[in-house]
């Protein structure tokens, strides 16, 4: 049993209740076991009501700042990838599913392998990432097999336009277009975005300002 933190070090101001707020860089603390991870938590000093239950494509989580990242690493947790973190939790969902025969999960993985590759020749490279993921989660022995066929997908897609591109990738790692994180940072994304719109606004229309 571990726990880990990832190193997602995405910029983003949370509401902590309605008059406070925290910027920082925010990262995923995770475990093994939700038990594991909510005494980790405690030491950490991170209350229970900051948990993430998590969606079946992702995993529970607290959302940790950099500096409670450092002291996570202090007392022990484990560093991984963002990709890593999300590996790590398809295992655990694995684990946890319903038990199902070997074979019965290779039947499921080898019909979510045949729709993605129905979807991956009518062009629908984030739907064949999502089929191959959900593939890879249930017949993990067979990993080779989904790694090529996920490399085949995401080579597909670097040829498509960039929110395409995003997506599969974003499918192909397990997150799904709804995890806070990644709202986060499309939020963060927007408001630089108008920011920078609204100073080139300034800048055009008082041209000696930008000096």
């Amino acid at each position: 049993m571990a726990v880990y933190v990832d190193d997602m070090n995405l910029p983003a101001t949370v509401q902590n209740g309605p008059r406070v707020s925290h910027t920082s860089e925010w990262s995923h603390l995770l475990a093994d076991t939700e038990d594991e991870l909510h005494v980790f938590a405690a030491r950490l000093g991170l209350k229970r009501s900051y948990f993430q239950q998590g969606k079946p494509d992702w995993f529970p989580h607290y959302d940790v700042t950099r500096g409670m990242r450092f002291k996570a690493l202090r007392l022990g947790a484990e560093p991984v990838s963002a990709r890593d973190a999300a590996v790590i939790a398809r295992e655990r969902n694995t684990r946890q599913a319903p038990e199902a025969s070997r074979a019965d999960r290779a039947a499921m993985a080898d019909q979510w392998a045949h729709e993605a590759g129905q979807a991956y020749r009518d062009g629908d490279t984030e739907r064949a990432a999502q089929l191959v993921q959900a593939a890879a989660a249930a017949d993990p022995a067979r990993g080779e097999l989904w790694e090529r066929r996920r490399a085949q997908v995401l080579d597909r897609a670097s040829r498509l336009p960039l929110a395409v591109q995003t997506a599969t990738r974003l499918a192909a790692a397990g997150i799904g277009p709804d995890d806070p994180a990644y709202q986060r940072l499309c939020e963060h994304n927007r408001l630089r975005r108008e920011a920078q719109a609204g100073a080139d606004r300034q800048a055009a229309s008082d041209p000696e300002a930008a000096l």
